[in-house]
């Protein structure tokens, strides 16, 4: 996967760290630490493999490949990286809040760490330097290719966010913000052929004699490839593709290496391969597959974990994302062998894809990977479909129903999310009314909620019809007010519509506020030392005045009764 599984590693480590975990003291001099990382395992790869030591040197090169991920999940989860950005610029990087462009600046140390990495790694395989600036090079690409649709992203979230509308709507309407998800993966989708040629070093496929022969291809299998390009590499990667799901914006690439390595029948064959993924619709099925895993997620973490320990949802998150690992190599190896399969009934050519795969796959013949069985193996599968009529027919039987049952598990997600978030979409309405302002439009919607929601909407509806105005400072005002004069009850709920109305400051006074009302004195009182400024001393005041044991006047514990 390369950089793609440094670019998942640090997301999760992100998101670790803004869900609370890790350390929140800052130490922002672990940046020296993670820069400098990659270069010292690197050179210690360089020495091993000087002596002689292969094993070891092979095994330093893989913690090198990962080590810009692993200086960033030291830097976030052990160095309260996330805590130094809040006293630098103010902003919150909560993991509910809204994309802003500090996330992106909480990313920025992975890509100077990633950078790093790269670096050291081109230093570690040696080469004269001209290979060594094509290997950097080709791996800057990858790495930009695999961050460019996340950076995308943060900025589209922010054009969205400057309309304060359809910001509340998406962040606090569940169907709406299913919808927004749902059109930005769309977008992304349509515009990743785009970004992907952008990002790598790619030009036009010559008109030459091999595209006269990739074209009889396509006519034969039926196929429009839009465009054919050459994907420059610095022959370091021997591989083809064909991204994209529309013929007018899809686009096929030939490595510069691969173009190298093939003759014109093995070529062929390859390109037959690839049209095989698109004509059977692997990608969409990958894609359904995902979407029911991610669909059905969601929505057990809303109707079953939600307000469980991080602990237990960090685990069951590792579950979700090993069921994802395991079961995208199990799909990736079987769809490869379906277009191995389709390139020899277009083909008729065994031993032009055969000769193909021995020359790809180099002395590996027996080693398989994550996402490719071993040539060996595929090349006895596609002897075996040639004999065995039934064999054959029994596979692509098989596939076709892989490939149902995963657009059956996406409608059966689909349908889960649509009945969870239907059913709490009468009290985000409520929210969104409290966000806006809209205080007795709010009240009028009370009734129609279920009781669960009316109570936990009840206290915020009441303290917002308490205030002289709507605007968001006469929320702040009251606020204070109400710790200076030890109203915790009302303190909680003002917090809370604090947060609705983007009062800055106010999302970690929520959280002391909600560990004082659940009877953890000692950490409420610790979260409110270490919150300097802001409504640190109003909040100190305020649970100074509290007795020992939680007895402090206008404040329950959560649950309990009048």
């Amino acid at each position: 996967m390369g950089p793609l599984f440094s670019v998942l590693a640090a997301l999760v480590a992100l998101t670790l760290a803004q869900a609370g975990l890790g350390a929140t003291e800052p130490r922002p001099e672990a940046l020296v630490f993670g820069l400098l990382l990659p270069h010292g395992i690197g050179l210690a790869a360089r020495r091993a493999s000087l002596r002689g030591q292969t094993t070891r040197a092979r095994r330093l090169e893989r913690w090198l490949a990962g080590s810009g991920w692993m200086g960033y999940a030291v830097l976030v989860l052990g160095a309260g990286w996330l805590g130094s950005i809040r006293q630098w610029t103010g902003l919150a990087l909560d993991l509910d809040a809204w994309p802003d462009l500090g996330l992106l600046l909480a990313m920025a140390p992975f890509g100077l760490f990633e950078l790093s990495a790269i670096h050291a790694s081109a230093r570690v395989h040696g080469g004269t330097p001209l290979m060594r600036q094509q290997l950097r090079r080709f791996q800057m690409r990858l790495f930009l290719a695999c961050c460019a649709p996340i950076v995308l992203f943060v900025l589209l979230s922010v054009a969205v966010g400057q309309s304060q509308w359809l910001r509340t709507e998406v962040q606090y309407v569940g169907v709406a913000s299913f919808a927004f998800t749902a059109l930005m993966v769309a977008a992304l989708g349509m515009l990743l052929p785009r970004l992907l040629t952008w990002s790598w070093d790619t030009l036009p496929f010559p008109d030459d004699a091999r595209r006269e022969a990739l074209d009889v291809v396509a006519e034969r299998a039926g196929f429009r490839p839009g465009r054919l390009l050459v994907w420059r590499t610095g022959d370091l990667m021997a591989n083809a593709a064909i991204v994209g799901f529309r013929a007018r914006g899809r686009a096929v690439l030939f490595s510069d290496h691969l173009l190298s390595l093939l003759n014109m029948r093995e070529l062929g064959a390859v390109y037959a391969h690839e049209i095989g993924h698109a004509r059977c619709r692997h990608v969409g099925a990958f894609i359904a597959w995902l979407a029911a895993l991610v669909f059905l997620g969601d929505v057990l973490y809303r109707e079953v974990l939600d307000g469980q320990s991080i602990w237990i949802q960090a685990a069951v998150g590792a579950g979700l994302l090993g069921a994802w690992y395991v079961g995208f190599g199990w799909l990736s190896r079987r769809f490869e062998l379906e277009a191995d399969l389709f390139s020899l009934e277009i083909q008729g050519d065994l031993a032009a894809l055969v000769s193909a795969l021995e020359r790809v796959g180099g002395r590996v013949r027996d080693v398989a990977s994550w996402r490719h069985f071993s040539p060996s193996r595929r090349v006895a599968f596609l002897e075996r479909s040639l004999v065995d009529p039934g064999f054959r027919s029994a596979f692509k039987g098989r596939m076709v129903r892989l490939r149902q049952a995963g657009g059956a598990a996406a409608m059966v997600g689909l349908l889960a999310q649509a009945l969870s978030l239907g059913a709490g979409l009468p009290a985000d309405r409520a929210v969104v009314r409290l966000a806006r302002g809209e205080y007795a439009a709010a009240q009028a919607s009370l009734p129609g909620l279920s009781q669960e929601d009316e109570l936990e909407l009840q206290p915020l509806v009441g303290a917002a019809l308490t205030l002289p105005d709507a605007t968001a400072s006469a929320v702040a005002v009251a606020l204070q007010a109400a710790l200076q004069a030890g109203q915790m009850e009302r303190s909680w709920a003002l917090a809370q519509l604090a947060e609705l109305r983007d009062v800055e400051g106010a999302r970690p006074l929520v959280d002391v506020l909600e560990r004082a009302r659940e009877g953890d004195e000692v950490g409420a009182r610790a979260e409110a030392e270490a919150m300097e400024g802001g409504w640190g001393p109003d909040l100190r005041e305020a649970l100074g005045r509290r007795e020992p044991h939680g007895g402090a006047p206008g404040l329950r514990p959560s649950g309990a009764q009048e």
